[in-house]
């Protein structure tokens, strides 16, 4: 199998939009409690901050993975940090295997996402890993497919598949992956109420560690 290009490559939200956005998110996030407390259905103040500040991460940002001519997910809108999340664990999956994310839904931490995941059911079919790399419109869906050093790439959406070396694909992608989630943080050091994005970075930290000791 001949040495093959993979690029992931990213642009980040801008940070005046940032600015603005999170003061709406704050906003929309006190009105949306509010309502919630008058249902008799009190809401968790900090989840539901967090998951609209991340909104932040979708607008006018765009991000891709691409194996020698073929991108995988441009021109795809998604979330940014769902796309990193995504792509760190197809490098859990690639050094690790199924019994690997298995293990990393195990961890008994409070930013663990996996927790409360069924990992076969949600995010298996036949042995392959399902992915969407964050995108939601149009949905990407990917199947990745490990066999001895192989990868294999496979969309259901335009049939795509591509085949790479297992071990390229993490060496070409692990820095720029990396440097993502250091630039994600650093972004969400601008304002306070970014902080509660702070668990995601951590878990990035804890999935990209697990995949690459």
């Amino acid at each position: 199998m001949t040495k093959a290009r993979v690029k992931l490559w990213y642009t980040l939200p801008d940070t005046s939009y940032l600015r603005k956005a999170v003061l709406s998110s704050l906003l929309d996030a006190v009105e949306t409690y509010n309502e919630s407390v008058k249902e008799g259905d009190e809401e968790d103040f900090s989840k539901l901050l967090g998951d609209i500040v991340l909104r932040g991460f979708e607008y006018d940002v765009r991000y891709g993975l691409k194996i020698e001519d073929v991108e995988l997910i441009a021109p795809a809108i998604g979330n940014l940090l769902h796309f990193l999340e995504d792509v760190a664990l197809s490098l859990v999956y690639v050094k690790k295997g199924k019994n690997g994310i298995k293990s990393l839904s195990a961890f008994p931490l409070d930013i663990n996402p996996l927790k409360t995941v069924d990992i076969g059911r949600s995010m298996f079919s036949n042995d392959s890993l399902k992915l969407l790399f964050g995108t939601f419109e149009p949905t990407r869906t990917y199947f990745l497919h490990k066999q001895g050093n192989v990868l294999e790439i496979k969309s259901s959406d335009d049939n795509t598949t591509i085949h790479i070396n297992a071990d390229e694909y993490v060496d070409n992608i692990k820095n720029d992956l990396l440097s993502g989630i250091y630039n994600v943080e650093e972004i969400l050091k601008m304002h306070t109420l970014l902080g509660v994005l702070r668990p995601k970075v951590q878990w990035l930290k804890v999935m990209m560690r697990y995949a690459l000791k």
